[in-house]
């Protein structure tokens, strides 16, 4: 059994990795002629952060983020690999994602969708059946009139889209807060808004304990194969299981609904430092 680290020695080898990785950053990102030194897509940063001790008290910290890909590919080009395969759905445009990596291609292959445009239209539902708009920014998500005119739009997107349909949420947070208010505002003898939903198709929510992900998924799936049932609605969230793992083909995804998308905060260190990487890049690169 190896005896543990103590507290200074740790300190010090976390100093000089930090030191490693800047002077290391000295060198070229790429082996392009005249690429600039790796430095330039990092920042330094001085922020509040829980310490290592017991006691879990907010520190100054000094970090120094990376905000290049390419650094990362650097140290895989430097173990002398034979060939990298890079593979997914994702990666157009080509050009500008070679770019950020700092690779250059020699060959590559982007292969048209196979759902041809007169099989699917993409719009922006802009304001619900009575007209409010539909916007789910944080200042607007909580008004009622929204969660209302929403849930009126999804009730009729059930009537009329047949077997599976889709309702992504920019998290379980809005997600939970729209079904409940739905649940909630029965009106007259109308009923609620979920009751009209689920007069159409047979909800199922994404759970948040991973462990019941399999068996509601396997209970929406199976909904959809009912002969006499109308199909099934799935709530789930963006960059949850559903939205990214999963492949809804055919029946399983007749209609796809976004409410909002989980924008970073603009505010954020990591988000305005990127952004200060890539204006610099887009400077230098004119």
């Amino acid at each position: 059994r190896s005896a543990a680290v103590p507290p200074l020695l740790a300190a010090l080898l976390h100093i000089q990795s930090f030191l490693n990785l800047a002077f290391n950053t000295l060198d070229p990102i790429g082996t392009r002629p005249g690429s600039l030194p790796a430095h330039k897509g990092y920042r330094v940063h001085i922020h509040l952060e829980k310490s290592w001790g017991a006691d879990k008290l907010h520190a100054p910290t000094l970090s120094y983020w990376c905000f290049i890909p390419g650094m990362a590919f650097r140290m895989l080009k430097a173990l002398n690999l034979r060939s990298i395969l890079l593979t997914s759905g994702t990666l157009a445009p080509l050009d500008s994602f070679a770019h950020e990596l700092q690779l250059q291609f020699d060959i590559s292959l982007e292969n048209p969708h196979i759902i041809q445009a007169s099989q699917v239209w993409v719009g922006v539902l802009a304001q619900g059946p009575s007209g409010h708009p539909l916007c789910s920014n944080y200042q607007a998500r909580n008004d009622i009139e929204y969660k209302e005119d929403l849930g009126n739009a999804v009730a009729n997107f059930a009537r009329i889209v047949p077997d599976g349909l889709l309702v992504f949420f920019p998290s379980y947070g809005v997600l939970e807060m729209c079904l409940k208010h739905w649940r909630e505002n029965e009106k007259g003898g109308g009923g609620s808004t979920m009751s009209r939903i689920t007069r159409h198709k047979a909800p199922f929510i994404e759970p948040r304990d991973g462990s019941q992900f399999q068996q509601v998924i396997d209970g929406y799936k199976s909904k959809l194969e009912e002969p006499t049932g109308n199909g099934a609605i799935f709530f789930a969230v963006c960059r949850g299981k559903v939205s990214e793992g999963l492949d809804f083909s055919d029946r399983a995804g007749r209609g796809v609904i976004i409410t909002g998308i989980p924008y970073a905060m603009r505010n954020d260190p990591k988000v305005r430092l990127k952004r200060d990487v890539l204006d610099e890049d887009a400077r230098t690169s004119k």
